[in-house]
Parts: structure tokens; C-alpha cells; sequence
């Protein structure tokens, strides 16, 4: 049986800086495109991941020296590439204990995909 900290285990060695666990009753009343049940109605839990942006790299824009780097090392490293592999590999954990994941990337609200 696969517990909920488990998961936060597994999502914290896998990469996340944060891990948790909601019922999906939470989302009574929310839009369509903001519900998680639309993508998976038999879903009991959602989990969410939360990923750090380094202190170091907001400084340059602080400075007003180098605006581009929190958009490139900030931002699009961590969803574009450090955070699906950590949710891709959350995934296959959860899906390697019996039970089934869909894995959302908040990217699609960027390529305004509902």
C-alpha cells in the first residue's frame, strides 16, 4: 500500500524541494480547466510539487545587471527542465506501486492550453 509520506519521500529524493498531498474535494466549485477531476475522475489526491528558485539568481536583477538570467536559469530551468523529470519520475514511482498518475505541467498555462 503506498502512504502519502511515501510519496513526499519519494517526490523529496526524486528532486522537489516541497510535497503535498490534497483531496480531491478541495476543488468543489473550481472551473473545469482549474479541477483536476476533468483530467482524471477516479483521482482520490492530488499532489503538488514546489520547486526553489536560488536566491542568486534574482540578485542581477536586483542590480538591475543582468535581467535575463532569472527567465533562463530561474524560471524555464526549473519548469522546463529539472521539474518534469522530477514529476515524470514521481510518476513511474507511483505507477511501480499499482496506482495510476497523470502528470500536469503548469507550462500549459504559459502556452495558454486549458
Amino acid at each position: 500500500m503506498l502512504t502519502s509520506q511515501m510519496v513526499k519521500e519519494a517526490a523529496l529524493n526524486l528532486g522537489a524541494d516541497l510535497c503535498g498531498i490534497g483531496s480531491m474535494d478541495r476543488y468543489e466549485g473550481a472551473p473545469k480547466n482549474h479541477d483536476p477531476r476533468y483530467l482524471f475522475p477516479e483521482a482520490k489526491s492530488v499532489i503538488g510539487l514546489g520547486f526553489r528558485v536560488h536566491r542568486g539568481v534574482l540578485r542581477p536583477m536586483e542590480e538591475g545587471t543582468h535581467w535575463g538570467m532569472y527567465s533562463s536559469v530561474g524560471y524555464a530551468n526549473v519548469n522546463d527542465v529539472h521539474m518534469p523529470v522530477v514529476m515524470r519520475e514521481l510518476g513511474s514511482y507511483i505507477e511501480d506501486q499499482g496506482y495510476e498518475a497523470v502528470i500536469y505541467n503548469n507550462t500549459a498555462v504559459r502556452y495558454n492550453v486549458n
